[in-house]
């Protein structure tokens, strides 16, 4: 008998693209749910308030409460190495 663990990666996730209140997830949530280990790469900073955007081509940024997606979605590993983590300054801390 062979043991298996099915990972599916998802790859940059940007959750300030879509409509506010609406999960993003919803047309492949059978698949994603699939799984024993569920990835993504968050190509976005996180942040509810509003500071200086960096000067650069695209800053992307998600607010607090749009991470309920992926929670919704039962997300195992999150990765925020990216880009755009800094794209709204360092944060407090």
């Amino acid at each position: 008998m062979e043991d298996k663990i099915e990972l599916i990666a998802v790859g940059d996730v940007f959750l300030d693209q879509y409509k506010k209140n609406e999960n993003p997830f919803k047309p492949v949530s059978n698949y994603l749910n699939d799984s024993d280990i569920l990835f993504c790469n968050l190509e976005t900073c996180i942040s509810d308030s509003f500071g200086t955007k960096k000067e650069k081509a695209v800053n992307f940024k998600a607010e607090e409460k749009d991470l309920e997606f992926l929670k919704e979605e039962n997300f195992d590993i999150v990765n925020i190495a990216n880009n755009h983590i800094f794209d709204y300054g360092k944060g407090k801390g």
